[in-house]
């Protein structure tokens, strides 16, 4: 049996409606994202279907519960 990994992301910041319009979406290979995107959410990748998770520091993301700010940083 192969599994497969996929994901959600995104900054947070999106104004409303931005993701509404299919030009701002784009389908990438899981492994594509954490190899040359963002290397910090590989140990996160085995985490429950349907988890939420916010960045809460430059290297760290937590469960999100609607209570804390996202950690936004231009890379």
């Amino acid at each position: 049996m192969t599994r497969t990994a996929g994901g959600f992301f995104a900054s947070g910041t999106e104004e409303e409606g931005y993701l509404d319009d299919y030009h701002n979406i784009q389908l990438l290979p899981v492994g594509l994202v954490w190899q040359r995107l963002d290397p910090d959410i590989f140990i996160y990748l085995d985490r429950p279907v349907g988890i939420r998770l916010i960045r809460v520091s430059s290297d760290q993301f937590e469960v999100d519960r609607l209570d804390r700010e996202i950690y936004t940083v231009k890379r």
